[in-house]
């Protein structure tokens, strides 16, 4: 029987190709990385998509594409007018 530092030291110098259990851990490291990476890019398009409904609800743009901030004003350009004016508002 071989020691085990013998065994090893054959194990790693064997050159004699890849084995079924080799390729299946192989496998198995690039399912678990993309995994991981569906995961990680799953959550960064579902932040995205929530600070996008944040942004649109802050807006103050109800279902009908009516501003409820700027609009009206005094026609010179200088004042923020009260209505629920269209246009850039949404």
């Amino acid at each position: 029987m071989k020691s085990p530092v013998l065994f090893l030291a054959q194990f790693l110098r064997d050159r004699c190709g890849a084995t079924a259990a080799e390729y299946a851990l192989l496998l198995a490291l690039v399912s678990g990385g993309l995994a991981l990476s569906a995961a990680v890019l799953g959550e960064s398009i579902s932040e995205a998509m929530n600070d996008t409904s944040a942004l649109i609800e802050r807006s103050g743009c109800d279902n009908n594409g009516r501003g409820t901030g700027f609009g009206g004003g005094n026609g010179n350009g200088t004042g923020q007018g009260a209505g629920n004016g269209r246009g850039n508002s949404c």
